[in-house]
């Protein structure tokens, strides 16, 4: 129903993980958290991402057309599990670079090096990062494909509102197929791929003390 437009379908669950030990099942319907129904697919991503940990946390779910309440504790960092996409490494060949624009046109590297960089527009480290992002993307002459699974609608009006300076292609992962092939973990994930299609360089999460870890790289704007 409309309450349940941002409702998810659990998939698989992992034995040692957090959903298996509230209790979560596979055909089960994630509809909602402390006790607020979820309003797009997305959102229980992001509740994931930012809600306290180590503490318990109702979920609220339907199974078998019943609605129940679950309770999770949502620990720090994810399990290796055999069924999760391996991250892509430094020196492998990268996926084919299939993402479109917010306008759905196809995104091309034109046979250049590129800069993938994994967001979301509630990510604050995603946001923290694009300063610096932008000045080694202007240092280097380097192609910059921001990756978000958001809807276009969604990056469009952050985009629209946001303040600060922002890298210009933006690009749409709806189903997630780019996540996958890279085995991305967190948000926001850097992966530099050079003109041969290799990548040669990969850094999850951000922080401005450490910055982008690029070798060869000095923010001097950042007193890096």
């Amino acid at each position: 129903g409309e309450e349940n437009r941002g409702a998810v379908t659990v998939q698989k669950v992992a034995p040692e993980s957090p959903a298996a030990k509230a209790g979560l099942s596979p055909n089960d319907v994630v509809y909602g958290a402390v006790g607020k129904p979820f309003t797009s697919p997305h959102q229980l991503r992001e509740w994931v991402m930012t809600a306290p940990q180590h503490q318990p946390l109702p979920l609220l779910v339907k199974r078998g057309g019943e609605d129940i309440k679950l309770s999770i504790s949502l620990e720090a960092h994810p399990l290796e599990v055999s069924f999760r996409p391996k991250p892509t490494k430094e020196g492998e060949n990268a996926p084919a670079l299939a993402l479109v624009d917010l306008a759905g046109q196809p995104v091309s590297a034109d046979g250049k090096p590129y800069l993938l960089v994994y967001w979301a527009t509630w990510c604050g480290p995603c946001k923290k990062s694009l300063p610096e992002v932008i000045a080694w993307g202007e240092q280097s002459g380097t192609k910059i494909i921001m990756v978000s699974d958001e809807e276009p609608d969604v990056q469009t009006t952050f985009l629209a509102k946001f303040k600060g300076a922002m890298p210009k292609l933006h690009t749409v992962d709806a189903q997630r197929d780019s996540f996958r092939a890279h085995g991305i973990r967190g948000t926001p994930t850097f992966i530099l791929v050079d003109a041969a299609g290799v990548i040669r360089y990969r850094q999850t999460g951000y922080s401005t003390k450490s910055g982008l870890k690029i070798p060869g790289w000095t923010w001097k704007k950042g007193n890096r």
